[in-house]
């Protein structure tokens, strides 16, 4: 089952699945309402230009005490209901950062093409 994520009840879980990761977590007001949760084990998100031209598919994370299985059965729906609200909104381009290789081949199955390869992922958070 893949769900709309909700803001009030779910932020800390996924809090602890990026930090299960080793990631850093993102505070809960910089995470769009354009986020699915499947299977109460994967989520990702979309940033949608303001003229729904282009989206960013991103955070995309696991629980990580979740069975291989589970896991990539609902990264599978994630990825689908993301690419689905993009078609239904008429979004053509959707781009994403990612370095796990097994995450990029799971992505080129949903049709997604290698780009740079030779990036520097930087960020600036204002005040």
């Amino acid at each position: 089952m893949t769900r709309v994520w909700n803001r009030d009840t779910d932020y800390e879980m996924l809090k602890s699945w990026w930090e299960g990761h080793g990631w850093c977590s993102l505070a809960v007001e910089e995470i769009p309402d354009t986020g699915f949760i499947a299977n109460e084990c994967a989520f990702g998100c979309l940033y949608i230009d303001i003229h729904g031209r282009f989206a960013m598919m991103e955070w995309v994370v696991t629980d990580p005490k979740a069975s291989p299985r589970l896991a990539v059965k609902s990264l599978n729906e994630v990825i689908d209901r993301l690419l689905a609200m993009t078609k239904e909104i008429g979004v053509k381009r959707v781009y994403s950062v990612l370095k796990h290789e097994k995450l990029m081949k799971l992505y080129q199955k949903h049709g997604f093409i290698k780009g740079d390869t030779q990036v520097c992922d930087m960020t600036y958070i204002g005040e």
